[in-house]
């Protein structure tokens, strides 16, 4: 029997939200920051089934009222000691998402990686209680692991007890009637500790509700060219540094690129199974996407924290 299932909830990141020497999920989403920008000041948000609560972190850092909530009390005990040692405010609760009831309204709600634990019911029931308690203009970012016969659902994510309740693109067309920032489809890898390299096929949804002051933003497809073999995009390994990544495939395309100041979760990365894994916290945290064509490279501080091959075309959200 595997490890993680004498884990509570049999999920492989209990372990490591226990240890705060390791960052468990790595730093904040790249489409996270993005829509940070466009949020008023002091915005009310919500983040569900945070984890060890690294974008809670982010967007408290930032100087918004976050309430974040997870039924792991180990990964909610850890986002409050961070939040301490770092100095930001946030509400972290123990809750599980399934049965948590929205009395107030929020600016931004989102959910990364948690959405498939629920039933299809059960998350539309929660969904349709987020879209009504979002203020008019706020936003909805939400990722969701969509498992296939190319990409089937792995051991670890099966005994965490994934639903499978998300048929393609059911998330983008529940949300038909809001704005799409931007919609992608692709499959990434990462790793985490205890867990040196898995796959995810994702997709990841940002929309806008109708009404409401809407900050003006840009919707930039990235076409690029630059060549990559399938060979070359499977053999990049993480923990490759930048220098090493360049001499081996080359210049990317575009870069885009996110810092986030202070205190933040890092990398969650482990090399293999016996290397160490990368700390809990970095002073100053910088994600760049590096892309080539539809293959884009993740660097964490100037080293590969992942790699994905984009089924959508790459694009980015710029204010204007």
């Amino acid at each position: 029997m595997p490890w993680y299932q004498h884990e509570p909830f049999s999920a492989f990141w209990e372990r490591s939200y226990r240890d705060l020497s390791v960052s468990s999920m790595g730093g904040p989403s790249f489409e996270v920051a993005e829509v940070a920008p466009l949020l008023p000041p002091r915005a009310r948000v919500l983040d569900l089934g945070c984890g060890e609560g690294r974008n809670s972190l982010f967007l408290a850092s930032l100087g918004h009222a976050v309430v974040a909530i997870d039924r792991s009390a180990a990964g909610i005990a850890k986002l409050r000691a961070i939040a301490e040692r770092s100095g930001a405010q946030l509400d972290a609760r123990v809750g599980d998402i399934a049965a948590f009831e929205l009395v107030e309204d929020f600016d931004c709600v989102l959910a990364h990686g948690v959405l498939y634990y629920l039933d299809n019911p059960v998350w539309r029931r929660l969904l349709a209680s987020v879209k009504q308690r979002t203020r008019p203009g706020g936003y909805n970012i939400f990722t969701v692991f969509v498992y296939n016969d190319d990409y089937p659902c792995t051991d670890e994510i099966q005994a965490a007890s994934y639903k499978g309740s998300f048929a393609p693109n059911e998330l983008q067309r529940f949300y038909a009637d809001w704005t799409e920032l931007r919609f992608d489809q692709y499959v990434k890898w990462d790793s985490h500790p205890g867990i040196p390299l898995h796959y995810h096929p994702i997709e990841k949804l940002v929309a806008q509700k109708p009404g409401g002051e809407r900050a003006r933003f840009v919707r930039q497809p990235i076409r690029g060219r630059a060549a990559m073999t399938d060979a070359q995009f499977h053999a990049i390994d993480m923990g490759t540094p930048r220098g090493e990544l360049i001499a081996r495939i080359g210049e990317p395309d575009e870069i885009d690129r996110m810092t986030a100041e202070g205190v933040q979760f890092g990398m969650s990365l482990q090399v293999d199974e016996d290397s160490a894994p990368a700390p809990a916290t970095v002073d100053g945290f910088t994600l760049e996407l590096w892309f080539y064509g539809t293959r884009v490279v993740y660097l964490t501080n100037g080293v590969v924290s992942g790699r994905a091959l984009y089924t959508t075309e790459p694009m980015r959200i710029v204010r204007r």
